[in-house]
């Protein structure tokens, strides 16, 4: 595997599935993302098992591969570098980053270890609808989400789509919350 990116470009990706990376992991490949270097560019995907998240980030892919990165360490040493370009390479089981007079080596785990995350097949485009008007309907009713994990269940937000509107619900056990948002094109 070999690919060179930009800093910042990688620095975004890792922001967005940081957030399914699990910190107190039972099992230790949970604190771990999968990096796959593939022709269309690179893609990051982590889980916590109750999560999955998967970004594609645009890089210069010379060989592919797949490997499996300590998730902090490497987020750490990335911040620390000053934007521009980074090669990254595996070499055996080892990931080398090159960046400006900087270079670092991480430990890997086998790809094979690290959870599947489920592929979306078919066609699964329900309709459009604005980003600020799902921003908006969320932030709507997450007041009516439990703050703690006493009872899991209340602490997310409903999502029910259907009849050209997608309805978000809310509540910890007292406060209720409801919002719906039209949805361009929805049959």
């Amino acid at each position: 595997m070999k690919i060179e990116v930009l800093q910042e470009q990688l620095i975004k990706g890792l922001a967005v599935i940081e957030r399914a990376v699990a910190t107190r992991a039972q099992l230790p490949v949970l604190s771990h993302f999968l990096m796959e270097a593939k022709n269309e560019g690179l893609v990051l995907s982590a889980t916590d098992l109750e999560i999955g998240v998967r970004v594609l980030v645009v890089a210069k892919v010379i060989e592919p591969g797949i490997v499996v990165i300590p998730a902090k360490m490497f987020s750490e040493f990335l911040s620390s570098l000053s934007p521009g370009k980074v090669e990254i390479k595996l070499e055996k089981e080892t990931l080398v980053i090159v960046a400006n007079t900087y270079s670092a080596k991480f430990q890997t785990i086998a790809a094979e270890e690290f959870p599947k995350l489920p592929e979306v097949k078919g066609e699964s485009e329900l309709g459009k609808l604005e980003t600020k008007d799902l921003v908006r309907g969320v932030e709507r009713v997450i007041f009516a989400c439990a703050r703690d994990s006493l009872r899991p269940v209340l602490t997310g937000v409903l999502w029910e789509i259907g009849k050209g509107k997608l309805r978000l619900v809310a509540t910890d056990g007292f406060r209720l919350g409801i919002e719906e948002v039209m949805i361009e094109g929805a049959e």
